[in-house]
């Protein structure tokens, strides 16, 4: 078991740029170890024979088919770092719909998830197009994240639902990956 914390601020500048900063896992935690056991029953399938070691056939020279299980039981440990990390981001908009972005991730290069520091790079877009009354916006973003393309969509009614989505490239499971946030607020 292990806590921390995060923390984070966003400064608007009189022109409209922000520039944000995050500190993750400010409460220092070196590791979590664990030891993570996965469970499995595998299907044995064997001719049945006779007490003389032969084939056991009907009538019309079928075989007959005989199942066993073995239960096997996989154990593989586990770490889980939480190293100190700061990220800087700085968005500004082009116009009053569309913005870009810039996010530098792991400033320190503490997270071991990144090989180059390229790879702590983020630039993405976001162009909002506000239709039915200015009750929905729609969203559409792309970028680039890790040295690969990322894309976006996002929703958001009368300022109470939003939901998002994206298709980028995850780090943690080394594959594209979708995602899909959903948000309630009054």
């Amino acid at each position: 078991l292990g806590v921390t914390a995060d923390l984070g601020c966003v400064y608007q500048s009189s022109f409209g740029t922000s520039i944000g900063l995050s500190l993750q896992n400010v409460i220092p935690l070196s590791s979590i170890e664990k030891t993570i056991e996965y469970k499995f029953r595998i299907p044995k399938l064997f001719y049945d024979r006779d007490e003389n070691g032969h084939i056991i056939t009907n009538a019309e020279g079928d075989t007959a088919v005989a199942s066993t299980y073995r239960n096997i039981t996989i154990r593989r440990p586990l770490v889980l770092k939480s190293p100190f990390i700061v990220n800087i981001g700085i968005s500004h908009p082009i116009t009053k719909n569309w913005d870009v972005a810039f996010d530098w991730v792991d400033v320190g290069e503490q997270d071991s998830r990144y090989d180059k520091t390229t790879q702590r790079i983020c630039l993405g877009s976001e162009f909002r197009w506000n239709t039915w009354k200015n009750n929905l916006t729609v969203s559409f973003r792309a970028g680039m994240a890790q040295e690969k393309a990322t894309f976006g969509l996002g929703l958001k009614f009368a300022n109470y639902f939003h939901i998002d989505g994206a298709y980028a490239y995850d780090r943690f499971v080394d594959s594209f990956a979708y995602y899909c946030q959903v948000q309630f607020g009054w």
